[in-house]
């Protein structure tokens, strides 16, 4: 079990354990869970059929009032609310997925709807219901045995509003939401075991929630950073830096933080505000060296909103701090124009990566075209870790590639590989080699995904297709193609 960083008031949350379904609303609930709760967390509906044959249900609650941080009313209207995926019920301790949506920072002094129209309990809900139906990764966090949260910032405060508490504005709640809903998981709901992995994922403006909630909660585990900006400070300075105007992002920084970052720019002094930057920027945290957890930093050199200028120290700066201290960190360029921001929402593939990271492995992402030269158009188009990759419909090596010299040990491997709808029988064989011994699958065009294919398909054929061979030297993994229809190759994700 994790512990959080502040503690719950009260007492636990009562769980109904006798098994029976529990109904006080006149809804059939379908769970052994009482949707009433008198320390201010309200079921709001219930989930257990769509995603039931994948061991995962989805509920959504509602903060009502205080629950163990100061939650005070709204920033504008409804009821602060987040999501949890989660296995029915279940003693195995789980790892926990906080996912954290972008969009959540605007000029709020602009009432009721903020500049863009971000300060609503409708916006965080456009985010919230659609990562809970439709995100990829989180979808796929679940199908293989996580629980994930994902709370609704309708404060437009950039994720670091304190509720009650904070000092500049107390209408803003997003750090304090994500703290209540993991404090409410903590202490049991759903009868589920909550493990040592707390995994905090942000994607874009949530990027730099995750980071600022990771550097505060000494609880988290690791943090998985998708499309944010990297350097708040040029963020806030900066123009070119990213297309939002620059007045607007200040204007948002400046409520949500209080001010500046420099009271001078020209001799960077810092402001009375400066902390707060020091914790939502990765690359501030990573100088001052707030940040101590494994790093997961994806982001897209084709992505106008957070372009490659944002990300180009990371690299160096994760370097040096695994150099310091052997923290773990994982860098990758998608480098894809579908989608171009973010990128895990809609990549089960990065995302598959991500969740092995999170949990302690070292992963590489190697692509197909770099192992062979251009055999034809690729025929699946929303392929996620690169619409550039290799395709062909004749019998024959599709690609072959030698896996990265790091990669030693008891290595597995998962072909990205990806089908059309004419395809049938079996398409490939997949063999995983280190030259003395040797691995292989069959795969079926049953078996491989098509794009835009479901979660559930997706997590069967990560069961089938992935290979684990303990090496004794240089691997090397090829795609033979064996039958009719066409197959093409986009990636190899690889953990040791």
């Amino acid at each position: 079990m994790f512990f959080f960083l502040l503690a719950c008031s009260g007492e636990p949350p009562p769980v109904d354990t006798t098994g029976e379904d529990t109904d006080t609303t006149g809804e059939d609930t379908g769970s052994a869970i009482d949707p009433q709760y008198a320390d201010g967390i309200t079921l709001l509906s219930l989930d257990t059929e769509t995603h039931a044959d994948f061991g995962y249900q989805i509920a959504t609650y509602g903060v009502t009032k205080d629950y163990a941080v100061s939650i005070t009313t709204p920033q504008q209207d409804g009821t602060p609310r987040f999501h949890i995926l989660s296995p029915a019920a279940s003693t195995e301790a789980r790892p926990v997925l906080v996912i954290m949506h972008g969009g959540a920072m605007d000029v709020d002094t602009k009432i009721p709807i903020g500049e863009k129209g971000r300060c609503t309990s409708a916006h965080g809900a456009s985010f919230g219901e659609d990562y809970a139906a439709n995100h990829q990764t989180g979808q796929l966090a679940a199908r293989l045995g996580w629980v994930v949260i994902i709370p609704e910032n309708s404060f437009c405060d950039a994720w670091v509003g304190m509720g009650g508490e904070d000092p500049y504005d107390t209408r803003h709640g997003g750090f304090a939401l994500t703290t209540a809903a993991i404090n409410y998981l903590r202490d049991g709901q759903d009868a589920v075991s909550s493990g040592d992995d707390l995994v905090l994922m942000g994607h874009s403006a949530g990027g730099r929630g995750a980071t600022f909630f990771t550097v505060r909660s000494p609880a988290v585990s690791a943090l998985i950073f998708d499309s944010g900006t990297s350097d708040v400070v040029r963020y806030y300075y900066e123009d070119g830096y990213t297309r939002n105007e620059l007045r607007y992002l200040q204007d948002c920084l400046d409520h949500n933080l209080g001010g500046p970052p420099y009271d001078d720019k020209s001799t960077q002094a810092p402001s009375e505000f400066w902390p707060g930057y020091l914790d939502l920027g990765l690359v501030q945290a990573l100088e001052g060296e707030r940040l101590s957890v494994p790093v997961f930093h994806l982001h897209n050199s084709q992505d106008g909103t957070s372009p490659p200028i944002q990300h180009e120290d990371v690299p160096e700066l994760l370097a040096a701090r695994e150099a310091a201290d052997g923290t773990p960190w994982f860098t990758f360029d998608a480098n894809h124009s579908i989608p171009g921001h973010p990128q895990l929402p809609k990549s089960w593939s990065a995302g598959y990566s991500a969740l092995q990271f999170a949990q302690g492995a070292q992963v590489a992402i190697l692509e197909a075209e770099s192992g062979k030269g251009d055999v034809g158009e690729l025929v699946v188009e929303n392929v996620m870790l690169n619409n550039a990759g290799v395709s062909a419909s004749e019998a024959g090596t599709l690609v072959s590639i030698d896996l990265p010299a790091e990669a030693t040990g008891s290595v597995s491997v998962v072909p990205v590989l990806f089908t059309d709808e004419a395809a049938s029988g079996t398409l490939a064989t997949v063999t995983l080699t280190d030259g003395i011994s040797t691995t292989s699958v069959l795969l079926s065009a049953e078996v491989m995904p098509q794009a835009g294919d479901t979660i559930a398909v997706i997590a069967r054929y990560i069961e089938d297709a992935r290979l684990t061979l303990k090496s004794t030297g240089a691997l090397t993994v090829t795609v033979e193609l064996t039958g009719a229809g066409t197959v093409a190759a986009d990636a190899f994700l690889i953990d040791w």
